[in-house]
């Protein structure tokens, strides 16, 4: 058996950090978010009246909470924000998908908890 030879510490740090770098790139880690798609096909899983009170905020925070149960990140925002969509709204909704297809995939698990939501054409514009 060979004696271990002693490691000077300049490059016992060196070791550590390549062992550590070799860590990171092979564990798993969920995919980069992708900036937000604001025009295409969107899934309007609810909409609610603005009546300028915070109750329709309110009830906007109750539902997104609902959708996470099924998985579902919901967007939310004024529909004078969209043009598109019927003024006087707070909208629910997924996406922005660039075509019809991608969004009739993501109506059909949507309503799985939100069986009225349907799909609508529309450009959200921004801030």
């Amino acid at each position: 058996m060979k004696p271990m030879r002693d490691l000077r510490p300049g490059r016992a740090a060196r070791l550590m950090v390549i062992a550590l770098m070799g860590t990171f790139l092979l564990t798993p880690r969920p995919a980069m978010a992708q900036a937000m798609r604001l025009n295409g096909w969107w899934v309007v899983l609810t909409s609610i009246r603005d009546d300028g009170s915070m109750a329709p905020h309110n009830q906007m925070r109750a539902f997104s909470s609902q959708m996470r149960a099924c998985r579902i990140d919901v967007f939310s925002d004024l529909t004078t924000k969209f043009q598109g969509f019927a003024p006087g709204y707070l909208v629910g909704v997924v996406g922005a998908f660039p075509t019809e297809a991608e969004a009739q995939q993501q109506l059909a698990n949507a309503r799985r908890c939100a069986p009225g939501a349907y799909i609508k054409r529309a450009r959200h514009l921004g801030e």
